[in-house]
């Protein structure tokens, strides 16, 4: 079945497929042609999705200046708060109409939408701030800058699927992500995981800033062995961008910039520096830990 699945979901030929099974190629294409029917024919079965719910204030104009008032977005408008199913994608509750003016915190409590979820989780964007009991997006991404060794690419894409990152971005001049040795040192986490390519850092920070521009904190935060704060000061809690340099230089003077925070790992032995993809993994470690921890309070 992995087989079949890295046919289709990578841009592999039969000759370097076969390689990475201990298969020749014409075996490859008759696993391929034998199995890839069946699979699709195969019955899907649905995970169970917990009943999540999300909410968003959404500004509606009004003409009525009883209950409207002057807003960034129109002359006189309401805030509606809104709540869907995360899974159905259907509206579940709204709030009673608020001043426009009113940000989404406040709204949220004052609207009545709160009572209406009650019991039930919910997600929202980082202008529910004031009330805990509002979870914000956890998304952590990581960026590999310019790798030029496959092998690091997949292991550090295995580490990220294992310890619950987003994805992974690769930059810059780099080894290919599709590199049989990369998809081998993977293990078949590149099927679980997006990672995607990207020419330079430009394209990152354009993505990051309309992370930003929805409202979501997201932090860019860069490993250097002269970063301020070790790894465990760090608040992984929060949207993250973790940015691990090349294996021979770090990160590159553009990413040094745009980083909001250095980070180092402490080392206490005659090694002066760790492997790329071995620090990543440390990193992402440390983001699992802290959010493992944050859920259980």
């Amino acid at each position: 079945m992995l087989l079949v699945a890295a046919y289709w979901r990578t841009n592999l030929t039969m000759r370097q497929i076969g390689p990475l099974f201990g298969v020749s190629h014409s075996a490859a294409h008759r696993v391929i042609d034998t199995l890839g029917p069946l699979l699709a024919l195969a019955p899907v079965h649905r995970r169970r999705v917990d009943q999540i719910a999300i909410v968003d204030g959404t500004p509606i104009p009004t003409r009525d200046h009883r209950l409207a008032a002057p807003s960034k977005n129109y002359r006189y408008s309401t805030n509606l708060q809104v709540a869907i199913d995360a899974h159905t994608r259907l509206v579940v509750a709204l709030g009673d109409p608020q001043p426009g003016n009113r940000n989404d915190t406040i709204a949220y409590r004052h609207s009545g939408i709160d009572q209406k979820l009650a019991g039930r989780p919910v997600m929202a964007d980082g202008t529910y701030r004031g009330n805990p009991e509002v979870s914000r997006p956890t998304m952590l991404t990581v960026v590999f800058d310019r790798p030029t060794s496959p092998g690091n690419i997949g292991t550090l894409v295995r580490s990220a699927e294992a310890f619950g990152a987003s994805g992974v971005i690769v930059t810059g001049h780099a080894a290919d992500v599709y590199d049989p040795k990369a998809v081998r040192a993977n293990t078949g986490s590149l099927f679980a995981l997006p990672v995607v390519r990207v020419p330079s850092h430009q394209a990152v920070l354009s993505w990051v800033a309309d992370v930003r521009a929805d409202g979501i904190g997201m932090s860019i935060m860069g490993t250097d062995e002269r970063g301020i704060l070790d790894a465990a000061e760090y608040d992984f809690t929060q949207p993250t961008v973790t940015s691990i340099g090349n294996e021979t230089t770090g990160l590159s003077s553009g990413w040094r910039e745009t980083c909001d925070q250095l980070v180092r790992i402490p080392m206490f032995g005659s090694a002066i520096s760790l492997n790329a993809a071995t620090a990543a993994t440390v990193m992402l470690y440390e983001s699992a830990r802290q959010r493992a921890a944050a859920a259980r309070r």
